[in-house]
């Protein structure tokens, strides 16, 4: 055997390993979190009006997208956090090879979510992007299904199957809108927090 073949072996066991792995960059904690964020971000601004309170000359269809691009910021900066700390932890570099494997597998599907918002806002047509972004999340979650518990399939079904439902059903105003995010992600991203818990983190205390 020569030294490439002793390479490329060393190479496939290293990625039956990644394959073999149940990813643990998806944590519970920052999963409901954004999904409470969701929650509570959408009842203030039903209830109090804020962005229209801060910023009174501005559109609503503008402020509604704004509002939820910012609450989805602070969710994703709360799981990169925890992923960059958890890694750090880890000498063997398999928890960065996986966070690696992951984002190749689900950044095609939040590329096509950014192409649409921005397809579908310069077309007047803000009243889908509640239900396209829960179909492109969906399919990011079944992109790296391998990496996640057997019954998150069942999580991204909801995301699609409610994507369906809200562009079918559109809402007549932008409280309907804020409404569907509640219903989509508070809820969807809440019971996939349960169901990693569940299913890895609870095992793995075990």
């Amino acid at each position: 055997m020569n030294i490439h073949q002793a390479l490329s072996g060393i190479a496939q066991i290293r990625q039956q390993i990644d394959r073999a792995e149940s990813y643990r960059g998806f944590r519970s904690a920052t999963t409901v979190f954004s999904g409470v964020c969701a929650i509570v971000s959408g009842t203030l601004l039903i209830q109090t009006g804020f962005c229209e309170l801060v910023f009174p000359q501005a559109d609503e269809t503008a402020l509604f997208l704004a509002a939820w691009i910012a609450i989805a910021c602070v969710s994703l900066l709360a799981a990169c956090a925890e992923m960059f700390v958890r890694a750090r932890r880890d000498e063997s570099g398999l928890v960065w090879r996986m966070h690696r494997n992951v984002a190749f597998q689900i950044v095609p599907a939040f590329a096509v979510g950014v192409t649409m918002t921005w397809l579908l806002v310069s077309h007047n047509l803000m009243h889908v992007l509640p239900g396209i972004w829960a179909m492109v999340y969906g399919l990011a979650l079944i992109a790296s299904i391998e990496h996640l518990p057997t019954s998150s399939r069942w999580v991204a079904a909801y995301f699609i199957a409610g994507g369906i439902v809200a562009i079918a059903v559109p809402p007549g105003s932008i409280v309907g809108l804020h409404l569907q995010m509640m219903v989509l992600f508070g809820v969807g991203q809440s019971a996939l927090g349960g169901v990693l818990h569940w299913n890895m983190e609870r095992a793995d205390r075990a």
